[in-house]
């Protein structure tokens, strides 16, 4: 069997607590947890003054010579730039992503934030994963349609499959039980305490997910607790065998 180390973050546009964006301050996280696999969300792409315009997935890939995936949930044409400024998830990986797809979740469009999920086919020695990265609505109508856009997607597949990110639920909630109907919760499964995530300096809630389907065995998962300073969110960790 091979093992993997997943993580995923939520990077609030590397804004950090001290409301300062530090995107080095980002890849130290990333680096120090030693993941082979990341998802991030609140990833911009010349989105605006408050990251600078910088394309920050690809600047992240760059300082940690990973290959890397972006899926954009805002995407707009300014006149004034020739890039299209984007936000969305991320993927960050060691090994070869071979193909990608992003589902957009807009569906009633106009009365709420975007949403969407990004896919990725990535080749792990030879053998493929499929890693789905979200981030889902507050509005609970559109986050019930959401929840049920992902769990029709993803039945019948027949690869070692993860879905992680921000879910923006609490676990027993009806969303989390319709997700671990065909889906391993992580910590539910191995974590210890109560894995809460948000907001960094003290915690109130889990709403960062790491989910797999049966064929991956979970070895272990935390919160990253000591990594308070470089994001509202703190990431969760699993290794994970397959």
């Amino acid at each position: 069997m091979l093992e993997i180390k997943v993580m995923t973050f939520n990077i609030h546009h590397g804004k950090g607590m001290d409301n300062h964006v530090d995107l080095m301050r980002i890849a130290s996280v990333i680096r120090n947890s030693e993941a082979e696999v990341v998802g991030l969300n609140e990833v911009d792409k010349y989105f605006s003054k408050r990251s600078d315009f910088k394309d920050q997935i690809h600047f992240l890939a760059d300082q940690l010579n990973m290959d890397y995936a972006f899926g954009p949930s805002f995407s707009i044409q300014s006149r004034n730039r020739k890039e299209r400024r984007q936000y969305g998830n991320g993927l960050l990986s060691h090994y070869p992503i071979e193909s990608t797809e992003v589902y957009r979740f807009n569906l009633i469009p106009f009365i709420a934030e975007p949403r969407s999920m990004l896919e990725a086919r990535i080749i792990i020695h030879q053998r493929p994963i499929y890693v789905y990265i979200t981030h889902l609505g507050l509005n609970p109508l559109l986050h019930h349609m959401q929840i049920r856009f992902i769990t029709k997607k993803l039945s019948g597949n027949i690869y070692p499959s993860l879905v992680i990110g921000d879910f923006n639920m609490v676990p027993n909630s009806r969303a989390w039980h319709h997700m671990r109907k065909k889906y391993k919760d992580a910590w539910h499964v191995s974590g210890h305490g109560c894995g809460k995530t948000y907001p960094t300096i003290k915690p109130k809630r889990r709403l960062d997910y790491l989910f797999c389907n049966h064929l991956f065995e979970i070895n272990t998962v935390y919160v990253a607790s000591n990594e308070r300073e470089a994001s509202d969110h703190l990431p969760v960790i699993a290794s994970l065998r397959f």
